[in-house]
């Protein structure tokens, strides 16, 4: 038998994986666990060759709302048979409390949007974390993924030499 299609065979099936394990560790079931393991491969292998091993950190985070919320509406009218001057102070009075939804309205829209920002703020930061966090646990596994692309470069390298 000869060596040169076995070579390609293996090394075809080396960058495959080393192409999945690089771009789509997602795609792999038990990924997550699998990175884990090789982590802790590679720390008995730096114990062995006395280097430091790598922290292993797991985070908990927790988060709480609490959201209450009332309205009342009401109607205020005047009277009927009031005379002009009772009518100007009610409308004068109307105005002012007008004014003074207006200003309060005001004030809860820039506290809202203060809050907005902070919100997107949080969640942008939250984001990030994540993201470090999925690429740290998936490091050991994109590491694999490099060294079987390089291997199956190498014996398909071979295999095309030999043939």
């Amino acid at each position: 038998m000869q060596a040169s299609p076995v070579l390609f065979v293996f090394g075809a099936v080396a960058e495959f994986a080393g192409i999945v394990l690089l771009g789509f560790p997602d795609l792999l079931p038990g990924a997550i666990r699998l990175s884990g393991w090789l982590r802790r491969q590679s720390n008995r292998l730096r114990r062995v060759v006395g280097l430091p091993t790598r922290p292993i950190v797991v985070s908990i985070g927790a988060a709480g709302e609490i959201n209450i919320a009332g309205r009342v509406a009401a109607l205020v009218v005047s009277r009927s048979g009031g005379t002009l001057d009772e009518k100007v102070a009610f409308l004068l009075r109307r105005d002012q409390a007008a004014q003074r939804q207006e200003n309060e309205l005001a004030d809860r829209v820039d506290q809202l949007e203060a809050e907005s920002r902070q919100r997107i703020a949080d969640a942008q930061r939250e984001m990030e974390q994540h993201i470090a966090a999925e690429t740290e646990a998936y490091r050991p596994l994109r590491i694999a993924g490099t060294a079987a692309l390089a291997l199956g470069l190498a014996l398909t390298t071979v295999a095309t030499l030999i043939a």
